[in-house]
């Protein structure tokens, strides 16, 4: 919900390239190709390369109208041609239309040529967000869009790449994984860590840039845990040493050293109570939004918030007292709101005034289906590795309700050899609308 936040003027300045000003379009493609396109002309080390096995050749079937409706799920903005995934789709939506579009991608795959029309894109430049200042180009990030037709085949062969490559296990899903010993010898080797990949990165032809290279070590020792690190490169070298941070903000986590996740908790449970405290200006108890839209926009707006990252420290074992009384006040408040009780009402009545189960149940809920979907990973996905299984039944503990057995990378699941893949024309899906006639009164 953006509304609640502050609103910010647009920034207005030029954009310095070489410590001059870029007031011309001439000396703004400058400014914006050296500094997008300054990997191309690097020297690139192949021999890299003559390290990894070489791998028996796997079957490519050819393409389905499954595999084409799949990928038209996507939705992105269009490139030169202005063709939107709207209107894609209702083209595509015509048997006939889709066979042309599947025999371009087989025969693309079978003649190893893409044409150029896929290859045309169109840049879009636009500002990082929360930046002090807009005049350096890497403040700005460029978006490639290329033709949404080249986009729709692209995603085709994507999607067979990750296939193949958790089926063959082509890609280590661990970076670090190991024991504890190896985990020691591994941390001993920590200040050599940037500097190796650091050579890694170069060989590949591509520049680390250290202002954006993070490093975080998980340890619950209680002295030494924050000393400095000298990098050896600027700035952080000499008597500016890098100081390490308390907390580690990753894809919207917040990690503790200790692997604790209070300051995660406290910071989305904050996150949501003030959410529900500026929804009050939509209505109250008088005028307003009604009570069923009140409850749809909390469970829409604010619950998603509140129970971000809940795989991190909501488990089995783990202590949860402290978070869990902060989220209950949090939806009493809502609930409240909601039904426009008085702020000294029994909580359990209100949610249950208002429609909204229980925040605890919800969390555990929501846990048992994360259980559960952990059945459809492949056997070497690191969760699937992290299930504890029972010695005598060699079954899991936590997915033992399920019925079905599932295997992502079964040959009957390969794209292109499944069953919709084959035979799709003998495949019937009766679909029921429930808000049709049948539907229960509001």
């Amino acid at each position: 919900m953006e509304w609640v936040k502050e609103r910010k003027n647009p920034p207005c300045e030029a954009i310095q390239f070489e410590g001059q000003p870029c007031h011309n379009l001439g000396n703004l493609w400058n400014a914006l190709h050296s500094t997008y396109n300054a990997a191309s002309d690097r020297p690139v080390d192949v021999s890299i390369l003559e390290e990894l096995p070489e791998e028996p050749e796997c079957p490519w079937p050819k393409f389905s109208q499954l595999e084409l409706r799949q990928a038209l799920e996507a939705c992105s903005a269009p490139g030169p041609d202005h063709i939107t995934w709207r209107h894609l789709k209702q083209i595509l939506a015509l048997p006939e239309c889709g066979e042309i579009i599947i025999a371009l991608a087989n025969g693309c795959m079978e003649s190893g040529h893409w044409p150029r029309h896929f290859k045309e894109s169109m840049s879009v430049i636009i500002p990082k967000p929360n930046k002090l200042s807009y005049s350096a180009p890497k403040a700005f990030r460029p978006i490639v869009l290329l033709n949404t037709l080249g986009k729709l085949i692209k995603k085709m062969i994507s999607n067979r790449f990750q296939h193949n490559m958790i089926k063959y296990d082509l890609a280590d899903p661990n970076q670090m994984g190991g024991s504890a010993p190896a985990l020691h010898r591994k941390s001993g080797a920590l200040p050599h860590a940037p500097v190796i990949v650091f050579e890694l990165f170069t060989k590949s032809g591509l520049a680390l840039e250290h202002d954006k290279t993070e490093l975080f070590h998980f340890t619950r020792a209680r002295t030494g845990f924050d000393r400095s690190l000298d990098l050896g490169y600027v700035p952080y070298t000499g008597n500016n040493p890098l100081k390490p941070k308390t907390y580690w903000r990753y894809l919207g986590f917040y990690f503790y050293r200790k692997l604790m996740f209070q300051e995660h908790i406290r910071y989305y449970a904050t996150k949501a109570l003030t959410t529900v405290m500026a929804m009050r200006m939509l209505g109250n108890s008088m005028r307003g939004l009604s009570p069923r839209n009140k409850c749809i926009l909390y469970r829409a707006c604010v619950v998603p918030i509140a129970t971000y990252g809940r795989r991190l420290w909501y488990f089995e074992g783990a202590r949860t007292k402290g978070a869990l009384k902060t989220l209950m006040s949090m939806q009493c408040k809502a609930a409240c709101w909601i039904t426009g009780a008085f702020c000294t009402s029994p909580t359990g009545g209100v949610e249950s005034l208002a429609g909204l189960p229980p925040i605890c149940l919800h969390l555990h809920k929501l846990s048992q289906r994360a259980v559960f979907r952990t059945a459809t990973l492949s056997d070497s996905h690191p969760l699937r590795q992290k299930v504890v299984w029972d010695a005598v039944t060699e079954t899991s503990s936590k997915i033992h309700t399920l019925t079905e057995v599932f295997s992502p990378t079964a040959e009957e699941n390969t794209p292109g050899e499944r069953l919709l893949d084959r035979h799709q024309g003998r495949v019937l899906f009766d679909e029921f609308d429930p808000k049709g006639e049948d539907a229960l009164p509001k």
